[in-house]
């Protein structure tokens, strides 16, 4: 489903079957962060294909794919749980580096409710980059968790131009 190639030497799903990591959480062992680029947009928890980040306090939920080259990224889709509850995904901060140790610079913001079992689509349009971190960070106990069933991530390598 995500394989494809565009005009501009896009590919399609450039962060499937990449390297994930999430800050700690309760529910990592369970819903490790893997699952939300195994290529599967099933919504539902229970089925194993998403990546669930939850926090004992209001500490920042983090989840971190490495792109494992330099990629120029056109878009992003993230899709959300269909846990029913509204705030399981948003708000987040999208941020990208060209190096894992560089500073991360905010490419992206969504504030906006979503529904559950959707997606959204997430305007980052970003050169040479390598790793993109989508965050979050709230003092309210709403928020203390962040559910992500898939992230794509159109772009294309920086050597095909």
């Amino acid at each position: 489903m995500f394989k494809w190639h565009g005009p501009a030497c896009q590919t399609g799903n450039v962060a499937y079957k990449k390297p994930a990591e999430m800050g700690y959480g309760i529910w990592r062992k369970y819903w490790p962060a893997d699952r939300a680029v195994d290529g599967s947009i099933d919504t539902i928890m229970n089925h194993g294909h998403c990546s669930w980040v939850q926090n004992a306090g209001p500490l920042s939920h983090s989840w971190k794919v490495d792109l494992r080259a330099f990629y120029d990224v056109e878009t992003m889709l993230l899709y959300s749980t269909k846990s029913g509850y509204y705030y399981t995904l948003a708000p987040i901060n999208v941020k990208t580096s060209r190096h894992e140790f560089d500073a991360y610079k905010e490419c992206a913001k969504y504030d906006d409710k979503i529904k559950p079992a959707s997606w959204i689509t997430v305007n980052c349009k970003v050169s040479v980059v390598r790793y993109i971190i989508i965050q979050r960070k709230s003092q309210s106990r709403t928020y203390w968790t962040m559910q992500i069933c898939e992230v794509v991530v159109i772009g294309h390598i920086v050597a095909c131009k």
